[in-house]
């Protein structure tokens, strides 16, 4: 009986070791190890190559804007409007940069609350400044605020440029408008300043927690940063941008009105910008340079998955180009005239869930922290 024991425990603990030399293996990383790569090389560039640049970008688009908002508040002309109207497009593209970073100072804030719920509400705009009693900070306003809000003051209310200002110099209600139009601008630049100087090293060094938190756990930066992405990626840019208008969530009834940049007309180009954030995301490219860094291309390569990298960038580009080749007119008339085209974005757009969502985590042994919109 002796004899018989002694062979059990040979024969586990046989097993144990090959089970260990398993995972030291890889297992199903495909054969290379995630503490084998230099994670904080990673969480640096990203930080100092894309966070703070992209953050440092919107803030100082936000600033002129600011001050453009104002130039045209004392003199409310034509001229002043469409400088305006510069730096707001300016500003609403480099949003895109940071709309998938709503982690760490952001999410202490919720920004994307503050920045970009659409479609804005109208009907609550012109209640709060005909009211002219309204608190910004209070969820009742949430979509009322924001570069939709800006969005619909700068271009949704007159039919050209002339009706615009006519619309802002009106002897009764113009200078409650123009306080209105000052005060979603101030509120939108103090919110993301704040995040900036959250993340910069002389302010909170933020960037100093982001890059030494390493591991990919819920609660790394890894971990976090991921999660971030890929919600905003599956929720805002897939679903807010393309299958919400399309009718994807509400059993095939289009709802065009719901596009982002509605009343600018910039829905198209904000996708596709959308989609360049993430390819110079997932490569580690600067944002100043485009010069190539350490990215999560670099990592899964590490992990013996080049094949899996390749495509998630290969997967970009094809819905980059199918965005690019619908008709060349706002996003909302294509909806309606020629829904097809746009469903099959769409179905690209699934196709990345898929390839991020699913491999790229399983590769990367990171968790799924939020709730699936649709069991992806």
């Amino acid at each position: 009986m002796n004899n018989l024991t002694g062979l059990y425990r040979s024969i586990l603990l046989l097993i144990t070791l090959s089970v260990i030399s398993a995972c030291d293996d890889g297992g199903e990383n495909g054969g290379g190890s995630t503490e084998s790569f230099d994670q904080q090389a990673l969480l640096s560039n990203i930080g100092e190559n894309y966070i703070l640049p992209a953050y440092t970008q919107l803030n100082a688009d936000l600033t002129n804007l600011e001050s453009s908002v104002a130039a045209f508040a004392n003199t409310p002309d034509v001229s002043n409007l469409n400088t305006i109207r510069e730096h707001f497009k300016s500003a609403y593209k480099n949003w895109q940069y940071c709309s998938m970073l709503e982690f760490g100072p952001a999410d202490a804030i919720i920004l994307r609350g503050s920045m970009n719920i659409y479609p804005t509400n109208t009907t609550l705009i012109e209640s709060n400044i005909e009211s002219g009693s309204y608190n910004l900070d209070a969820a009742s306003n949430t979509a009322a605020k924001g570069l939709p809000a800006l969005d619909y003051l700068l271009y949704g209310i007159g039919f050209d440029e002339a009706e615009i200002v006519e619309f802002y110099t009106d002897n009764d209600a113009g200078a409650a408008r123009l306080q209105y139009l000052q005060n979603v601008a101030t509120d939108i630049k103090v919110k993301v300043e704040g995040v900036l100087q959250d993340w910069s090293a002389s302010g909170g060094n933020y960037i100093n927690t982001f890059s030494t938190n390493t591991g990919t756990s819920v609660g790394s930066s890894l971990g976090m940063m991921v999660n971030a992405f890929l919600l905003d990626y599956e929720r805002f840019v897939r679903d807010g941008k393309i299958g919400i208008p399309a009718g994807i969530r509400s059993s095939g009834v289009t709802r065009p009105t719901a596009v982002e940049g509605r009343f600018s007309e910039m829905s198209k180009e904000l996708a596709i910008e959308s989609l360049l954030a993430y390819q110079k995301l997932i490569l580690g490219n600067s944002i100043g340079n485009d010069a190539q860094g350490q990215g999560f291309d670099d990592y899964l390569q590490a992990l013996d998955r080049a094949q899996l990298s390749s495509d998630i960038s290969s997967q970009i580009t094809t819905i980059s180009n199918a965005l690019n080749n619908l008709e060349d007119r706002p996003l909302q008339v294509t909806i309606a005239a020629n829904n097809q085209s746009v469903l099959d974005v769409y179905t690209e757009m699934q196709k990345l869930v898929v390839l991020m969502k699913v491999d790229m985590t399983s590769a990367l042994g990171i968790l799924i922290s939020y709730q699936d919109n649709d069991g992806d």
